[in-house]
C-alpha cells in the first residue's frame, strides 16, 4: 500500500461565483429563482463565521429555501438551507452593524 493511498483526500469546496456579495442587480432585473444561492459552508468561508452561527441566523430568515427533515427515532434532524443572494447581503449588514 502506498503512501498516497494513505493520505486522506482534503474537501475542496468551490465558490459559485467570483463577484463580490455586495454586487446585487436591482430587482427587477433578476427573479427569485434566478437569484444566485449559497451553501451555509460557502458563507461561513467568506464570511469567518461558524457553519453553526450562520445556521442559526439564516433559519430565522423568511425567503430561505430550506430542505427539512425531521428527527425520527433514529435518525438526527437534517437541514440543508439555501440562501439567495439578497438574503446574505441583508444578514451581512446585520452581522456587520451588530459588531460595530
Amino acid at each position: 500500500m502506498g503512501f498516497a493511498k494513505l493520505q486522506r483526500k482534503k474537501k475542496l469546496v468551490v465558490l459559485p461565483s467570483k463577484e463580490p456579495l455586495s454586487f446585487v442587480p436591482s430587482l427587477s432585473e433578476v427573479e427569485p429563482f434566478e437569484e444566485q444561492h449559497y451553501k451555509v459552508n460557502e458563507l461561513s468561508m467568506l464570511w469567518g463565521y461558524s457553519r453553526q452561527f450562520l445556521m442559526r441566523e439564516f433559519l430565522k430568515e423568511p425567503d430561505i429555501l430550506n430542505h427539512h427533515r425531521p428527527a425520527t427515532e433514529y435518525k438526527r434532524v437534517y437541514n440543508s438551507p439555501r440562501i439567495p443572494r439578497s438574503v446574505a447581503i441583508r444578514v451581512h449588514s446585520r452581522l456587520k452593524n451588530k459588531a460595530a
